[in-house]
């Protein structure tokens, strides 16, 4: 390209000295012009690969960094549902003792005033709860813990046969056969006989043994 322009200008100068001298002039400028307007690109060029080169390696750390933020909000999102995970059962829990307290309550009100007597026996026969209605039937203040073979048939040792009622009781905590309703003559501690109305329910346990029985009773006299 130098040289074609040089020649050129030789051409238009007719070949003299001078105009040699213009010519030489002229193509020193375009090849200097040239050089420099070269360098100036090259320059440019390497001052941007420097600055994306410098560029990418500086990215690289706030990716890191994003990498472990995303972690760590990972992280602390497990712990947050997890601590709401177990207000929620605590709240549950509460809910359920409340119930089970309110169930109590209401069991314990509708025991202590039914008219009908009731009375609660384990699997050996020893009263466990009893209500204000067994204890004024059968005339006793104080029934828990004692063997209901002495409060219901007291002396039945020496009897000539034993009562209905002894051997219905005993089959239903031996075999869990349930009684609705019969009669027995029963003398309270200082009076007079009565006729009880008298009935047997087993009290089953989680396993589907028979952990006790429950006594209803009414007076009939």
């Amino acid at each position: 390209m130098v040289r074609f322009s040089a020649l050129a200008l030789f051409q238009l100068g007719g070949g003299g000295s001078l105009g040699l001298l213009m010519q030489l002039a002229v193509a020193l400028v375009i090849i200097i012009g040239t050089f420099a307007f070269s360098l100036f690109v090259t320059r440019k060029f390497f001052q941007i690969w420097r600055k994306e080169a410098s560029g990418d390696f500086k990215e690289s750390t706030p990716r890191v960094n994003e990498a472990s933020q995303f972690v760590m909000a990972t992280y602390q999102g497990v712990i947050q549902q997890m601590r709401e995970q177990e207000k929620e059962l605590e709240r549950l829990h509460r809910q359920e003792r409340q119930r089970a307290e309110e169930s109590q309550q209401l069991a314990a009100t509708i025991m202590t005033n039914m008219a009908t007597g009731l009375v609660m026996l384990n699997a050996r026969g020893l009263i466990t709860e009893s209500n204000p209605a067994a204890k004024t039937t059968l005339g006793h203040q104080m029934l828990t813990g004692r063997d209901y073979k002495e409060v219901f048939w007291p002396g039945y040792e020496s009897a000539d046969t034993v009562p209905d009622g002894l051997v219905a009781l005993a089959d239903c905590l031996s075999n869990g056969h349930m009684v609705r309703r019969m009669t027995m003559n029963y003398r309270p501690p200082g009076g007079t006989t009565m006729v009880l109305g008298i009935g047997f329910s087993p009290i089953r346990t989680a396993e589907g043994g028979i952990g006790g029985a429950i006594i209803l009773l009414t007076d009939l006299t």
